[in-house]
């Protein structure tokens, strides 16, 4: 229940936002805190789905990169995914396997000597294991460009090639709002911006986006946007809508007269169409009646 997006320009910055709604226990709710993490100067994380799982596999991962230099986006990635799946691997544990006073090690290890049906029954349960839903945009610079990617839970999309990531219950309808605007990683970074901006606030209409708006540039710097900056691109966003739903409100009129002119001009030959027919139908009379007018005189002559 959220939205995260971030796009490359054709200058080299990477431009990111996100709102603030977060899932904890099943519920949302918009604190004031940005979920734009700032993992290392040059690396971003921001995150979509549950919130108690995300905060741990965070922290995990900063405990894990602390002393790897020099680090890379695509290893950040990694990481990700394999402190993710630590923190799902001991929540199964606690959940499944401790009651019976074993670890995932121990069970592995000793199952061999216990019961067949035992093993099989835990085996299905640890299967059936359901971790809550998570999202990631891992971006930043490394190695002198720019990098892009998605995961959902464990799954890593490589978003170089497109450029530019979408994720939460918001993400399709921001994608859509780029796709249509004809964005791309060569647009210039005003026009990013702004469409990055235009697209978060369009995808609010989805259940679980939260309004409030978090923004961030990193070229050579990190830059979160402050207030003024995203005042004036609310600014330029709200002057869209309204010549927007003015050029919508003038075609509807047009298309209204259009309508009516068409429906008008097919009463008008409906009716044309049957002024004609009457008239073939009188003249038809007419020459009937003047047939059997001449029959008539013609059989009384020979008479």
């Amino acid at each position: 229940m959220t939205v995260c997006l971030a796009s490359f320009s054709r200058e080299g910055f990477i431009v990111g936002a996100s709102d603030r709604m977060v899932t904890y226990d099943g519920i949302t709710f918009e604190p004031p805190i940005s979920k734009i993490w700032l993992l290392t100067p040059t690396i971003v994380i921001m995150t979509s789905g549950d919130s108690a799982l995300q905060a741990e596999t965070l922290n995990l991962l900063e405990e894990n990169i602390a002393n790897i230099q020099p680090l890379s986006v695509k290893k950040v990635v990694d990481l990700y995914v394999e402190c993710r799946n630590s923190i799902i691997r001991y929540r199964s544990q606690n959940a499944i396997l401790e009651k019976f006073g074993l670890t995932h090690q121990d069970f592995l290890s000793t199952q061999k000597n216990m019961n067949f049906e035992f093993v099989n029954e835990i085996t299905r349960e640890i299967m059936a294991y359901k971790a809550p839903v998570t999202g990631a945009i891992i971006t930043g610079l490394s190695d002198n460009k720019p990098w892009l990617y998605t995961i959902h839970e464990n799954k890593t999309v490589d978003c170089m090639k497109v450029g530019y990531a979408c994720i939460g219950s918001g993400g399709r309808h921001a994608r859509l709002q780029l796709m249509l605007a004809g964005h791309s990683r060569v647009s210039s970074l005003s026009e990013t911006l702004l469409l990055i901006y235009i697209a978060k606030k369009r995808s609010e209409i989805s259940t679980g986006v939260g309004s409030d708006t978090d923004m961030f540039v990193m070229g050579p710097n990190f830059t979160l946007l402050n207030k003024a900056e995203i005042d004036k691109l609310q600014l330029e966003f709200k002057k869209i809508s309204q010549k927007e739903k003015k050029a919508l409100k003038k075609s509807f009129s047009n298309m209204e007269n259009y309508v009516n002119k068409i429906i008008q001009e097919s009463k008008e030959s409906k009716t044309q169409d049957l002024s004609s027919k009457q008239d073939l139908k009188k003249s038809m009379t007419k020459k009937i009646k003047r047939k059997i007018s001449q029959e008539l005189m013609a059989e009384q002559n020979n008479n």
